[in-house]
C-alpha cells in the first residue's frame, strides 16, 4: 500500500499533543460520572472497585491473556453519542476504543465511525447480528456503508455456553482490544497482522462459519482474495485444523487494520521528532544546511518506520533540498513556516493467504539429463 506523506514545519512554542498509542480505553455511560476516566492495572482491581458486568468481564478477558496492557482506561459519558466522546476526548487521551455489546448500533455506527476517523482513533465492537452473515444487515453492514476508516466490528453470535459468560463468544472484541494496546511499533520488528497477533487466546471461543458465510461476511473468496463486491470487510475468530485466529484483521474499508495503527503512529512520530529537533536546534534558519538538518531528521523518522518493518526500505523516497526551498515564500518566513515536507512511501503489507497446488508426476526410468 502506497502513502504520500506530508509534514508541515512551523516553529511553535507548544509541542503536539503526543497520543498514547498503547492506551485502551472502555466506554461506560454514567451520567452521573460522565467526561471522567479511571485507571485499572487489573480486572481485580477493577472489581473491587464496583466495575461489574460486560465491562469487568471485558478487563478479566484482556488481562489474562500472556501478553496483556499495563492498564486499561474506563471513560464516562452520559449517553454514546459524538459529543459525549469529544467531551471525554477533552480531559484524557488514548488511542484505541472498545465498545461493550449494546453501545454500538446500526443507528449510530456510522456517526461514530466518522469521529474516530477524524480523531484517529481506532474503535471496536462486537457484532452479535446474524444478518451480517448474510451481509443484509448488523452493525458490520452499517460500518461497510459508512466506508468506516478507523472502527471495525467483530463477528460474534449471542451465545453463551456455560452459563456464566466467561467463555462467551463475544468478547473476543476484548482480546483483539488488548492485544493491539501491547504493540510499540518503537520497538524493531512489531509492525504485526491482526490474524498473527489474534491466535490462541484464553476465555474466548471461535466461531464455525460455512464458505459462504465467510465470503459475505470477510469478502473473501479461495483462490481470488478479497473484494468489497461480494462481502462486508468483516472479522471473526475462527479455528483451522487446532489453530485459531482473528479472520482476518480489516476495516469496513478493506484496509488492513494493523496499516491503519501503523500509519497514524508514523504520522504522529513525525510529528513530535520534529518538534524536539526545532526545541534542540533554536536557532533553524531558511539556511541550506538547517533545511538540510530539517529533512534529515524528517527522514530519520522515516527509518523508525523501517526498522519497526512497516515500511519497505527501498520505497521511502523523500524530496531534495531543491524542491523545498523553491517552495518558500516571503509569507511563510514571515509566519515562520517551511511549509510540507513531502515523502512517499510504501507499507510492506502482508500475506495471509497462500494457495499450493501439488502434482504428481510418473516417474520416467528412460529419462536421462
Amino acid at each position: 500500500m502506497n502513502f504520500i506523506v506530508s509534514s508541515k514545519v512551523l516553529k511553535d512554542p507548544q509541542l503536539p499533543a503526543g497520543k498514547s498509542f498503547n492506551t485502551l480505553m472502555l466506554i461506560e455511560e454514567d451520567g452521573a460520572k460522565a467526561g471522567t476516566f479511571e485507571i485499572y492495572t487489573s480486572a481485580k482491581q477493577a472489581e473491587l472497585a464496583g466495575i461489574t458486568g460486560d465491562t469487568l468481564t471485558n478487563l478479566q478477558t484482556i488481562f489474562m491473556q500472556d501478553k496483556a496492557p499495563s492498564f486499561v482506561k474506563i471513560g464516562y459519558v452520559a449517553n454514546i453519542s459524538t459529543g459525549e466522546l469529544t467531551k471525554l476526548a477533552s480531559q484524557t487521551d488514548w488511542y484505541l476504543t472498545l465498545f461493550k455489546e449494546g453501545q454500538v448500533t446500526e443507528a449510530n455506527a456510522g456517526i461514530l465511525s466518522k469521529w474516530f476517523g477524524a480523531e484517529k482513533k481506532i474503535a471496536i465492537t462486537t457484532d452479535t447480528d446474524p444478518k451480517a452473515l448474510l451481509k443484509t444487515g448488523g452493525i458490520t453492514k452499517a460500518l461497510f456503508d459508512a466506508q468506516a476508516d478507523h472502527m471495525f466490528a467483530i463477528y460474534a453470535p449471542k451465545v453463551d455456553i456455560k452459563g456464566d459468560a466467561t467463555d462467551d463468544f463475544r468478547f473476543i472484541s476484548a482480546v483483539v482490544a488488548g492485544g493491539m494496546a501491547t504493540v510499540n511499533f518503537d520497538d524493531p520488528n512489531s509492525y504485526y497482522a491482526l490474524a498473527h497477533l489474534i491466535r490462541n487466546m484464553k476465555g474466548v471461543r471461535t466461531v464455525a462459519l460455512t464458505p459462504d458465510e465467510r465470503t459475505n461476511l470477510m469478502g473473501y473468496t479461495i483462490n481470488v482474495g478479497y473484494d468489497k463486491t461480494v462481502g462486508i470487510m468483516g472479522n471473526a475468530y475462527i479455528s483451522y485444523e487446532g489453530y485459531e485466529f482473528l479472520y482476518e484483521g480489516l476495516m469496513p474499508n478493506a484496509t488492513a487494520v494493523s496499516d491503519v495503527h501503523f500509519i497514524d503512529w508514523l504520522n504522529n512520530r513525525i510529528q513530535q521528532d520534529q518538534a524536539i529537533y526545532f526545541k534542540q536546534n533554536k536557532v533553524t534558519t531558511y539556511r541550506e544546511k538547517d533545511i538540510a538538518g530539517i529533512l534529515l531528521n524528517f527522514r530519520k523518522s522515516l527509518l523508525k518506520g523501517v526498522r519497526s518493518g512497516g515500511l519497505i526500505p527501498e520505497q521511502v523516497k523523500v524530496e531534495n533540498i531543491a524542491d523545498l526551498q523553491a517552495r518558500i515564500t516571503d509569507q511563510m518566513k514571515s509566519n515562520r513556516m517551511l511549509g510540507s515536507i513531502f515523502a512517499e512511501i510504501k507499507c510492506s503489507g502482508q500475506i495471509l493467504h497462500v494457495s499450493y497446488e501439488t502434482e504428481c508426476v510418473p516417474f520416467n526410468r528412460d529419462l536421462k539429463l
